[in-house]
């Protein structure tokens, strides 16, 4: 199959429901079951050639983990179980053990499968279905996919679980719609999700929402920023221009002062020529000395005026430069005005842009609106026909029921008609015999009266007739005999029972065959077994532990007579956590372990039996999946507290081949648990067609671990001794 074909990911334990949905889908398939590879896993291969089995378990992370496992591995998880334990409490406690785990990327890397469109995904591991959602959306994976199933419950199962409530309000965020679930279980049921055609759409609508908000604040920054700069610009400017004129004054200011000055030194030059005039006129030596002071003091003057003239050439500088500066603050000032006006040109155009992307996103929010309208209207619709094709379904169930009445009616109908016809056809035959039979008879009078000869021939023939009779009396009376014998030999076992049984006591009421009784009575006395394991069997746990307790009562009775005052400790009860008691006795019902319970309570015999419930469970014989008691925590319980060379009893009932399966699978199980002790198997019951080849595999068995090894003689029963 081609690697862009589409994908199914189906993650978890395969349980019913979702392997059909396998068969249905005709895609390629990803297995990634947390238990280890199965046989059934193998032959599901064979039959869907587009079938890849994950050699680790699926997480969110990847890496090591922890896995929890339970007697049913349906039911193993990777987290502690919270109320999954109330919810069926014959589970048992938890093993933990690390496990390694892959993401989604590696196990379809490793499958080859990396390039396939990843379409379908069933998740049956309900204690991290959420998170593993919640990562394949952060990495992109769940882009294309269309279709989702998902175990949950409305109960905590497990620690940190999502319940079906969170499941589907997450999966409806995701653009998923529920579709289908399966309401066989209430408590523990599969969703069924499909993706909405328009969520595409929305996401994409959503994606130019967000470049379109991304655009509108990069604008915003630009026009702030550009506003920002023309303030500085504007309040730059007006600075400059300040600071220019203040200059510009100050330096007037100076300028004037100088020429106010300098009109002041003028006019003090013409007041001394002019007297130096009239000095010359009143007195040449007072002009000459008033001259010669007065050159002195015009040298002096003249020596003010030429620093006068120096600083006001240079404040006549400073003031061109002044004005040039004015000038090039005004040219710039100028400037800045047409960049001002450019920007506010350009901050227009900004705003068009801003007014523009309003519109485009109120556009865009109208038009979302009305996606999430059409999109709630079709959700509507398909509530509508999920209810109209639920009353549909009833009402084909309810003519069903009706056409499966009426079908059963005309089948009995038709079968009394053919009961009838085929009375009738014996009634026909037999009337047509007695009439051959009449005309023979008539025949054979009428040659009577004929033939002396012929009445001496049936003469002959009547008392060849009247020795066979002889013969058959005699072989009825042999046969007679022999039943006789048979009646008081069980009439004896029932009476030794009896006596075994009571010992002054009300005797059991038991449904089992007395010579079986008899013969496992003896054989448990003989052996002095520590411990008695029974499978399935109500019958043999009262029968044994009677006689368990009847010993008990029997042995401090005899010790008094003997004068000893010894303590026993065979009346010490042990609690349901200490195993073992005498007995323990495992029934595959609750119903049935219960009545044992009241049974064993009502005649007195309960403390000497440990009840145990434990349903049945796959198991694994020969390369092959059978059925048998999931007791595997009793039984290494039953390890731990047994010594190693402890000789137990283990007594199996007929409930499992009653059933239609064999019970095969219990040796290498006992062998498993039980590895060291010597062991005493007993299969009630040996006429079972489902158990043929028994006794040839367990001797293949024992062969191949090299465990010696022998059978039992026990009526109407297996037996097998396994040396420790």
């Amino acid at each position: 199959m081609s690697q862009a074909a589409d994908l199914l990911v189906h993650i978890g334990p395969l349980r019913e429901e979702s392997e059909t949905l396998i068969k249905q889908a005709n895609l390629a398939v990803l297995l990634a079951s947390l238990s280890p590879v199965s046989a059934h896993h193998k032959a599901l291969s064979q039959v869907l050639p587009a079938l890849h089995i994950a050699d680790q378990p699926i997480t969110p992370p990847g890496g090591e983990a922890v896995c929890y496992a339970y007697t049913l591995k349906d039911f193993n998880s990777l987290a502690p179980a919270s109320e999954l334990t109330t919810l069926y409490p014959g589970l048992g406690k938890a093993r933990h053990q690390s496990v390694d785990t892959q993401t989604l990327p590696q196990a379809l890397e490793q499958a080859g499968l990396s390039q396939a469109t990843f379409s379908h995904l069933i998740i049956e591991q309900p204690e991290i279905s959420l998170s593993l959602l919640q990562a394949f959306n952060h990495s992109g994976l769940l882009d294309q996919l269309t279709h989702l199933w998902v175990r949950t419950s409305p109960l905590r199962l497990y620690e940190g679980m999502a319940t079906d409530a969170e499941l589907t309000q997450w999966c409806e965020q995701q653009g998923f719609e529920l579709v289908a679930q399966d309401a066989t279980d209430p408590d523990f049921f599969l969703l069924g999700f499909t993706r909405s055609p328009l969520y595409h759409k929305l996401k994409e609508t959503h994606a130019q929402l967000a470049e379109r908000d991304t655009q509108l604040n990069q604008l915003n920054e630009e026009r702030e920023k550009l506003e920002k700069e023309l303030a500085d610009s504007e309040r730059n400017s007006k600075q400059s221009a300040q600071k220019a004129k203040q200059q510009l004054a100050e330096k007037d200011a100076e300028l004037a002062e100088r020429d106010t000055q300098l009109s002041k030194l003028t006019e003090e030059r013409e007041k001394l020529e002019k007297e130096l005039a009239d000095s010359e006129q009143n007195s040449k030596q007072s002009a000459q000395k008033a001259k010669q002071q007065l050159a002195e003091k015009l040298a002096e003057k003249d020596a003010q005026l030429a620093e006068r003239d120096t600083q006001l050439s240079q404040l006549t500088e400073e003031r061109d430069a002044l004005k040039k500066q004015l000038n090039q603050a005004l040219k710039a000032n100028q400037q800045q005005k047409k960049e001002h006006q450019e920007t506010e040109q350009a901050l227009k155009k900004v705003e068009q842009q801003y007014q523009d992307a309003l519109q485009a996103e109120q556009k865009a929010q109208e038009k979302l609106q009305e996606t999430h309208t059409w999109f709630t209207h079709r959700k509507q619709q398909a509530e509508e026909g999920v209810e109209k094709i639920a009353s549909l379904q009833e009402k084909l169930t309810l003519s069903e029921e009706e056409r499966g009445n009426y079908q059963s009616y005309f089948t009995k109908r038709k079968k009394q008609h053919e009961e009838a016809e085929a009375k009738l056809a014996e009634a026909q035959q037999q009337l047509a015999e007695k009439d051959a039979m009449v005309s023979q008879l008539n025949e054979q009078l009428a040659m009577l009266k004929q033939s002396n000869e012929r009445f001496g021939q049936l003469e002959n023939k009547l008392e060849s007739l009247f020795g066979e009779q002889r013969s058959y009396i005699q072989q009825t009376t042999s046969a007679l005999g022999q039943h006789v014998t048979r009646s008081a030999r069980q009439q004896r076992d029932e009476q030794a029972l009896t006596h075994y049984l009571q010992h002054g006591q009300r005797p059991v009421s038991t449904q089992l065959a007395p010579g079986y009784a008899m013969a496992l009575l003896e054989h448990y006395d003989t052996h002095h077994h520590d411990v008695v394991v029974i499978f399935g069997s109500t019958y043999t746990t009262e029968l044994l532990a009677q006689s368990i307790v009847n010993a008990r009562v029997e042995q401090p009775r005899l010790m008094r007579q003997n004068g000893q005052r010894q303590e026993t400790h065979n009346d010490v009860t042990l609690s349901h956590d200490d195993l073992p008691q005498t007995i323990v006795s495992i029934q595959h019902k609750k119903t049935v372990s219960n009545e044992l319970k009241a049974s064993l309570d009502n005649k007195r015999l309960s403390h000497a039996v440990n009840v145990v419930y434990a349903p049945w469970g796959e198991c694994q014989a020969n390369d092959q999946t059978a059925l048998f008691y999931a007791a595997d925590s009793t039984l290494q319980r039953l390890n731990q507290w047994l010594p190693e060379d402890a000789r137990v009893l283990v007594i199996v009932g007929e409930t499992l081949p009653e059933a239609g399966h064999s019970r095969e699978v219990a040796l290498p199980l006992l062998l498993k648990q039980l590895p060291t002790q010597r062991l005493d198997v007993v299969l009630e019951g040996n006429n079972y067609p489902q158990e043929s080849e028994l006794t040839t595999r367990w001797d293949t068995l024992l062969e191949t671990r090299q465990r010696p090894g022998q059978w039992l003689t026990l009526p109407n029963a297996l037996g097998l001794r396994v040396e420790g």
